[in-house]
């Protein structure tokens, strides 16, 4: 049996996951993939260091310098992207300005925002599993999710594409 706080916090579970998702989905229709990609694969090292954090769980050697391989090699990737060097005379602004343009693009706070999210669903999701069967978990994600897409869905002023004319046969392949 589920209780009052494992319910609490599978809805958040859900809400959160399902927020990430759609920040993720907004920010790869505004963004380069070249681009949204290399800022995702950050994921893990973020949910690994919240797990630290909130979780209570270790980091070894090799998780930290894999983490700094993540951080630096997608800092590489967006560095170049933006044609910057980094001559030892660079100033600080320099430096940071890959993530302050990261920021200002079209996507990039969406990108920003889902990858925080991701990482703080992965979090809660770890922190779920531990209390509650695995079937448990998924029916309630799965609920919450259908319960938050569905209200987003309805809200809009124009029906979605998949309800127009012609479309019913989705219906169809989404029960297969």
């Amino acid at each position: 049996m589920t209780t009052s706080s494992q319910l609490m916090w599978l809805v958040i579970d859900g809400v959160v996951g399902a927020l990430a998702f759609l920040m993720v989905a907004k920010a790869m229709r505004r963004m380069e993939i070249s681009s949204a990609v290399p800022i995702l694969s950050l994921d893990p090292g973020l949910t690994a260091v919240l797990a630290l954090v909130f979780l209570g769980e270790h980091l070894t050697t090799v998780h930290i310098v894999g983490l700094l391989f993540l951080v630096f090699g997608t800092y590489i990737l967006e560095l170049h992207r933006h044609g910057l060097d980094l001559s030892p005379n660079t100033k600080w602004q320099t430096i940071i300005s890959p993530l302050q343009r990261l920021a200002h693009q079209p996507g990039g706070r969406y990108i920003l925002v889902g990858l925080l999210l991701f990482s703080l669903s992965s979090t809660i999701d770890r922190y779920i599993l531990k209390q509650v069967a695995t079937n448990t978990y998924i029916a309630y994600t799965l609920i919450t999710n259908t319960v938050i897409f569905l209200v987003l869905f309805l809200r809009r002023l124009e029906a979605p594409k998949i309800l127009r004319s012609g479309q019913g046969y989705i219906f169809f392949i989404i029960a297969l």
